[in-house]
C-alpha cells in the first residue's frame, strides 16, 4: 500500500505540468512523504494483527487528498 501511494503521488506531478496549479506540487509531495515513511513502519506480520504500514498510508493518503480537496473549495469560494 506503501508504493501504491507513492506512485499515485507521482502522478499529481504530471497534473501540476498540465494545469501549472501548485496545489499538485503539495499534493504529491505530501503524498509521496507519507507514503514513504509508512514503508518503514511494521506490517502486520511484525506488530501482530494490525498492520500499522497499510493504516498509516491509507489514512495518511486520504487526510492529504481531503485537505487539498479542501484548500481548492475554499479557494473556489474567495
Amino acid at each position: 500500500m506503501p508504493a501504491i501511494g507513492f506512485i499515485v503521488g507521482l502522478h499529481f506531478l504530471g497534473l501540476w505540468k498540465a494545469t501549472d496549479l501548485r496545489v499538485f506540487v503539495w499534493t504529491a509531495l505530501a503524498m509521496c512523504i507519507v507514503c514513504g515513511l509508512a514503508a518503514f513502519l511494521p506490517g502486520a506480520t511484525e506488530n501482530g494483527d494490525v498492520n500499522v504500514r497499510q493504516a498509516v498510508a491509507g489514512l495518511g493518503s486520504a487526510l492529504v487528498l481531503w485537505g487539498a480537496a479542501l484548500r481548492t473549495l475554499i479557494e473556489g469560494f474567495a
